[in-house]
């Protein structure tokens, strides 16, 4: 699939699952997919569908999130590096009537080091949820990653 059709065909792969989750006989034929009229089961438990969370920070993306998503993901910004992208989603929700009360907004300081400092600063902006980055490639490095983010982030709030 040409690299420049990505938006496209991520859009019409969302409208072949919101059938599949939401409808009871469902059909899709376009330009990507051809689903011809079948029924699928068990529906999500969620209404009307689970929440789609799209990641990016491209003008598609943010008309994506917009137009479809109850979550906006990104990765690798600080507070200090998102009041830019959070306008730019902020215009394109009003474009389509909404705000950002309509979404989650995710973030993911990638190697940041993750302190009460840096939550704090993600809670002023309104951000949601905080994916914190644990790389482990054996189970000593695992416990020694999650007692880093204890002791760097978790202790000093507590305190």
């Amino acid at each position: 699939m040409p690299f420049e059709r990505r938006g496209a065909r991520t859009d019409e792969y969302l409208e072949v699952m919101r059938t599949l989750w939401c409808d009871d006989v469902s059909e899709h034929h376009g330009e990507f997919y051809d689903l011809p009229a079948c029924r699928m089961y068990p529906k999500p438990v969620q209404s009307p569908h689970p929440p789609i969370h799209v990641g990016g920070e491209s003008k598609a993306a943010m008309r994506r999130v917009a137009r479809s998503g109850q979550g906006w993901y990104t990765f690798n910004r600080l507070p200090d590096d998102l009041p830019g992208p959070l306008a730019e989603l902020e215009a394109a929700l009003a474009a389509e009537g909404r705000t950002r009360a309509d979404i989650e907004l995710t973030v993911s300081p990638y190697f940041n080091r993750v302190t009460p400092e840096l939550i704090e600063g993600y809670r002023e902006l309104g951000v949601d949820r905080v994916v914190a980055l644990c790389l482990a490639f054996d189970v000593d490095s695992l416990r020694t990653g999650l007692d880093d983010l204890v002791t760097n982030a978790l202790e000093p709030a507590r305190g």
